[in-house]
């Protein structure tokens, strides 16, 4: 991404500005090293201005609209049901916090995203590693929205509420947060009888 900040002083000069992408907007497309800048600033938790990604859409008949805190599910009733989506959501946040924590731990990716992602993913562990930064997260609540159904494929949209912390490695010193909650949407396609990540785009 265009845009680096410069220095030191605030985040390294090879990680985007919040004018680019923003802090989640940056975690939830999946170039996670990046910080905030100028949007609440060191301990702010602000979210940058960040261009929007237009949730998938699909032609599907309308199965079930519950109300209060569970998703609106749409489309045929194979696939994986509100508890089961949750436990995918879940599954890759620990995956994501894993990989780019402070031992960089890749093992979890395979279990929860496609072959590209991994990819992808061990990649910026890595760069991550080598720049002797990692992150933290404290996830407190995923609020499932919605969840869309179209044969081997399913769509859901949640909130995340997370906590984001980026430190250098080796003194844990803080060099930026985030807390302020941000909406994905996850794509799963189903690979060998499993659900796993094939998308991820941030609302």
């Amino acid at each position: 991404a265009a845009g680096a900040s410069a220095g030191l002083g605030g985040a390294p000069e090879w990680i985007p500005g919040a004018k680019v992408l923003g802090t989640c907007a940056v975690l939830a497309v999946g170039m996670s090293w990046a910080v905030s800048r100028g949007t609440g600033g060191r301990g702010g938790g602000g979210q940058g201005t960040t261009p929007a990604a237009a949730p998938v859409q699909e032609t599907q008949q309308v199965v079930r609209v519950s109300t209060g805190t569970r998703a609106r599910e749409v489309g045929s009733q194979s696939g994986p049901n509100y508890a089961e989506t949750m436990a995918l959501i879940k599954n890759w946040q620990r995956a994501k916090a894993a990989c780019l924590g402070q031992k960089h731990d890749t093992s979890l990716l395979k279990g929860a995203c496609s072959r590209d992602i991994c990819r992808e993913w061990e990649q910026r562990s890595q760069v991550a590693k080598g720049k002797g930064i990692h992150w933290q997260f404290d996830l407190k609540k995923v609020d499932l929205q919605r969840i869309d159904r179209a044969g081997s494929k399913v769509v859901a949209v949640a909130k995340l509420h997370e906590v984001g912390r980026l430190c250098e490695s080796r003194t844990n010193r803080l060099i930026e947060r985030y807390s302020a909650p941000y909406e994905v949407t996850y794509t799963f396609t189903k690979e060998a009888g499993t659900y796993k990540i094939t998308s991820i785009k941030l609302n």
